[in-house]
């Protein structure tokens, strides 16, 4: 009867249906939402204007809405379901991010962490990049963790996005006669939906799949926070960090309770390899995490880091700052061998040294000092000086011996006491030099004291 009134206005508002529906004891919630559902779900001939419903005779726009929803194709959902997927992450503290892979080949082996993305849950298609890129074993197997759909909610995210898709051919459609409340409609709800699909999208990728020894585990993410700023990648890295998955910060006893017990030495390189290869061990962000738990386990002195040379174990650093580069030869030596060790190179220092005092003492009292002034030399007796002093000295070149530069230093400055003029050549090999070390440690040395590099 209201919608084909003979009186101005066609339609009834929303207090006037309530009054001729229902009973005052119902809320006038209940009344609201079913006058939504009739008007956006159920009924195709009803209509809204200016705050007033009525029936017509010809479809509504809820009616084209669904007309145009049948016709979606479902490669078109993916799509679009595919590129907001990808508008919902960021890289962060992961490398790369892989979104629905088809082939093992596809992801990188490297020391980085990764996070694959699947299009749906497959525990053979994971087992197959877990252990090969393509055809090739896969060698850093403990970089790798999935993301995968909740089915359930996958559901719901498809039909959120194939309704969403509906509304924006229903806008760009020219040969539709909307209305200009018609078309603020459709606009407000493409808004609403496009909010939907985010929040549906964290919701449906939730289940994070682990790779340990033996199984995949899997990890619900949960639902998100209502009201927080979607970001799929940091919910995730977040859950791994908090479960003690991946690793931020390591405690430098650990380091020596894990892999020096029982042990003489252990190889950085084998340590650092352990976290990338072996499934169900502890992910590192990255390797400066194992590198800055070395050097203050060194400076702390609860290990010596060293080389093995010639099949013999040999700290170099030991309760003092260190470099770890984590190559072949390179190994944290346990503290009762360095104390011992550096315990003994002091003594053989100190007895050399005391052997170089000795020699330069006989030395000193075997050439007595000439205070003859080059004026006062005679040609004729230049001679006779020459056959008694030398003049110039002449050392053949030599190869210092390993840990002896010290040593070398108390006969260099015997020699400056009797020569004012020395040239020194260095030549040194058997090793490398990063060429920012030269220019800072070496060239700027030489600055400082005064010497200029011809």
């Amino acid at each position: 009867m209201f919608s084909f009134s003979t009186g101005k206005e066609n339609g009834a508002n929303f207090k006037e249906m309530k009054r001729s529906s229902t009973i005052s004891s119902i809320p006038s919630s209940i009344v609201s939402e079913a006058v939504d559902m009739l008007k956006n779900e159920k009924l195709f001939y009803i209509e809204e204007q200016a705050g007033r419903i009525f029936f017509k005779n010809t479809p509504n726009l809820n009616k084209i809405i669904i007309n145009k929803t049948e016709n979606v194709e479902d490669n078109e959902i993916l799509n679009e379901e595919k590129q907001h997927l990808i508008s919902s992450i960021k890289k962060g503290n992961f490398n790369k991010i892989y979104i629905w892979p088809t082939e093992s080949k596809d992801i990188d082996d490297n020391q980085n962490l990764k996070l694959i993305i699947l299009e749906k849950k497959d525990s053979e298609f994971m087992n197959s990049i877990i252990e090969n890129k393509g055809t090739i074993p896969r060698v850093y197997r403990n970089t790798l963790f999935f993301l995968s759909p909740l089915e359930t909610k996958r559901l719901e995210l498809f039909f959120t996005i194939k309704r969403k898709i509906a509304l924006e051919q229903v806008q760009k459609d020219t040969s539709l006669k909307l209305n200009q409340q018609e078309k603020k409609n459709i606009s407000d709800s493409i808004k609403v939906q496009k909010e939907t699909i985010m929040t549906k999208i964290n919701e449906t990728y939730r289940i994070l799949n682990i790779p340990s020894k033996n199984i995949i585990e899997d990890v619900d993410l949960g639902i998100p926070t209502y009201g927080e700023t979607m970001n799929l990648t940091r919910d995730v890295y977040d859950k791994l960090k908090s479960e003690g998955t991946i690793i931020e910060k390591m405690v430098p006893l650990g380091v020596k309770e894990k892999y020096l017990k029982g042990k003489e030495f252990v190889s950085t390189k084998n340590i650092h390899d352990n976290f990338l290869k072996t499934l169900g061990e502890n992910r590192l962000v990255d390797q400066s995490v194992l590198e800055n738990s070395i050097k203050e386990g060194v400076k702390q002195g609860l290990f010596g880091l060293g080389i093995v040379e010639e099949d013999k174990t040999k700290p170099i650093y030991w309760k003092q700052k260190c470099d770890v580069g984590f190559s072949e030869n390179e190994i944290l030596i346990i503290p009762e061998f360095c104390e011992k060790y550096f315990k003994e190179l002091e003594e053989i220092e100190k007895v050399e040294k005391e052997k170089e005092i000795t020699i330069e003492s006989k030395i000193t009292e075997s050439i007595p000092e000439q205070t003859i002034s080059e004026s006062e030399v005679k040609e004729e007796d230049k001679k006779i000086l020459t056959e008694k002093s030398i003049l110039k000295m002449n050392i053949p070149k030599f190869i210092i011996p390993k840990g002896r530069v010290s040593a070398l230093m108390g006969l260099l400055n015997y020699i400056q006491t009797k020569f004012d003029k020395i040239e020194i050549e260095i030549d040194a090999s058997d090793g490398t030099i990063e060429e920012g070390e030269y220019e800072d440690n070496v060239k700027e040395a030489l600055k400082q004291l005064g010497i200029n590099i011809k």
